[in-house]
């Protein structure tokens, strides 16, 4: 299916196949408008270093709280988010969480700080999958990791989201794939003090830099 995404005027025409995202920028939309058939990349294997999810699931409805959800969490858990909107700061001290949009119809949770909140998605637990969310207006940085090892951050669509849009740092073997990031006061995807990080297939434009690895 195609879907059109627009955010702050970055449209998008992504493609998606399988669980893989393929999205390409604004010069093609003319093109499946006129319905035109379009020719994109393949965008690679997806990689996973996180382990398998266990068999709790907790779903997360329009309007609920994810912190809380979270909280309720025990190791396995996937988290679904469903669409809609969500104004907070999720924090994950645990191990093997996993976050996970649900996207239908091409509708994704977002993530949106108001520009009132410093971090959207803030962890220390190894194990951790951030995945197909949208994340928007927040002061700080969209995805940041703190010391947290394989972890798995995916298929996420962040823009305008601060100094950093992906920042994981302190940690070991880690995945960030297949994420379009824009609107960033720094870098894009920053990668600091970190060990065995894979970092493949981001689009990522419209920042200050795009994607920077240091002392890692």
């Amino acid at each position: 299916s195609l879907y059109m995404i627009g955010a702050d005027g970055a449209a998008l025409v992504a493609a998606k196949t399988g669980s893989v995202l393929l999205a390409v920028h604004a010069g093609l939309i003319a093109r499946a408008i006129a319905g035109l058939p379009l020719e994109f990349v393949a965008s690679g294997n997806i990689k996973a270093v996180a382990g398998p999810a266990g068999d709790a699931v907790i779903v997360v409805k329009d309007g609920e709280s994810l912190q809380e959800a979270v909280m309720r969490a025990v190791p396995g858990t996937t988290i679904q988010i469903l669409p809609g909107t969500y104004h907070e700061t999720v924090y994950i001290d645990k191990d093997n969480v996993r976050l996970i949009g649900v996207i239908e119809e091409g509708r994704r949770a977002v993530l949106d700080g108001e520009r009132k909140l410093n971090d959207a998605i803030l962890y220390s637990g190894n194990n951790v999958v951030v995945e197909n969310l949208t994340i928007t207006k927040y002061k700080g940085n969209g995805i940041m990791g703190q010391a947290g090892n394989n972890f798995e951050i995916r298929n996420n669509l962040i823009v305008d989201t601060g100094v950093y849009g992906i920042f994981p740092q302190l940690g070991q073997n880690g995945v960030v794939e297949h994420n379009v990031v824009s609107g960033i006061e720094d870098a894009a995807i920053y990668v600091g003090m970190s060990d065995n990080v894979h970092v493949a297939h981001n689009d990522v434009f419209d920042s200050v830099a795009g994607i920077e690895i240091e002392n890692s």
